[in-house]
């Protein structure tokens, strides 16, 4: 039995790619290593490019709607971003991610 049918190990990378940069964030901020104005910046140039872009266009509308007082309608284009961009897109993409590895080993055992 290889070391990649094993469901345990899958588990432990899983869990690895999961917690590693979250704990190396964490101790990076601690010991002020990392400010929170530089990840700011970094957060922005990541991302897939379909996301920046709608991210950029929203923009303008956002920023009209708070200088012509349109409270509604910067509520609901901000809504739309979370629900569309935020809930569907990324974290259907994580998931997807984190199946991937979990799949030969359901096949297998299904199969």
């Amino acid at each position: 039995m290889s070391i990649y049918n094993n469901p345990n190990f899958i588990f432990i990378i899983v869990l690895l790619f999961y917690f590693i940069p979250m704990i190396t964030g964490f101790t990076l901020g601690n010991i002020k290593k990392i400010k929170i104005k530089k990840l700011s910046k970094i957060g922005s140039k990541l991302g897939d490019p379909l996301t920046i872009k709608i991210h950029r266009w929203s923009r303008k509308y956002k920023l009209s709607f708070i200088k012509n007082r349109k409270w509604l309608l910067l509520f609901i284009s901000i809504f739309l971003n979370n629900l569309i961009l935020a809930a569907f897109v990324s974290k259907i993409l994580y998931g997807v991610i984190f199946f991937i590895p979990l799949f030969p080993i359901a096949w297998k055992v299904f199969g």
